[in-house]
């Protein structure tokens, strides 16, 4: 079966959040050399289009184009990649890129020009047990340009965590795949917000987040036994982020500006409804 999820986040007008997602059978979905179109939908390495129906009987419309600026980048090691060990795998297909086009709700819509995204492919047989992630694409008053991603993930239940990041300053990203300095890292998880502590080369990292507690999307994976996956994720969190390197301290802060993100066994809480599409029969 394929399944199309959609979120939409307002800093501006948290009435205008929704999040929403349907399911097709599998021959619906057409998987060519260079997209994969669903009905009403088509997604590429350059663009997304498509519309959906909210729950408020809306329509809800997209049609982005992506603007490539870096190299696709993973989070393993390339040996690891090699061996058959994960069981989820993922890369930045295209790491803080730049996004243009429009968004339209029901009569409302919203262009962007230059604006700031992230296109991500997550592939594999399971998936991981935990998984916490923060992405600043631009953090607010930043002359040195500074960009973000980190992410916790624990591959199963009784396995350690690893932490990995990448910075980006003035456009010239840092990548951390250093399996050691992985585990070594520290991750704090306190629903809602996350406490990320990491190096990387000689940088020492500290990161503060927290979902935006208006507007947070709730969605259920599930592996191909059945087990779920539960997930919420604020495309509009808040995060302070400290650099140290070479003695100096710098300070960085993104409000309702970050992408966060929990993924776990469990609900997060009892009074969220969690979307869970793989229920559907056809």
């Amino acid at each position: 079966m394929g399944t199309l999820w959609t979120s939409l986040f307002d800093r501006k007008n948290p009435k205008n959040h929704r999040t929403t997602v349907r399911s097709f059978p599998y021959e619906d979905v057409l998987i060519k050399e260079h997209a994969i179109e669903f009905p009403e939908a088509s997604v590429g390495p350059d663009h997304m289009r498509g519309k959906i129906q909210t729950s408020k009987s809306e329509d809800l419309a997209w049609d982005l184009e992506f603007r490539h600026k870096l190299e696709p980048s993973g989070h393993l090691p390339r040996w690891l990649e090699k061996t058959p060990i994960p069981k989820t795998r993922s890369i930045v297909s295209s790491p803080f890129t730049e996004v243009a086009g429009w968004i339209r709700l029901a009569n409302r819509k919203f262009t962007f020009q230059n604006a700031n995204g992230h296109f991500n492919h997550i592939w594999g047989t399971n998936r991981v047990s935990e998984l916490f992630w923060t992405f600043v694409p631009k953090f607010d008053n930043d002359p040195d340009d500074w960009s973000m991603e980190i992410v916790t993930v624990r591959p199963q239940p009784l396995t350690p965590t690893l932490t990995f990041v990448t910075l980006l300053k003035r456009g010239i990203p840092i990548h951390q795949h250093s399996i050691l300095r992985s585990l070594r890292s520290s991750t704090k998880v306190e629903y809602p917000k996350l406490s990320f502590k990491t190096r990387l080369d000689g940088y020492e990292i500290s990161v503060e987040s927290e979902m935006d507690k208006d507007q947070i999307a709730g969605y259920i994976y599930r592996d191909p036994d059945g087990s779920p996956r539960y997930i919420e994720q604020s495309d509009i969190g808040n995060v302070k982020c400290v650099i140290r390197h070479w003695g100096k301290e710098t300070v960085l802060n993104a409000k309702q500006a970050a992408g966060v993100e929990f993924h776990g066994l469990r609900p997060w809480r009892k009074d969220h409804e969690y979307l869970d599409p793989y229920r559907i029969q056809f």
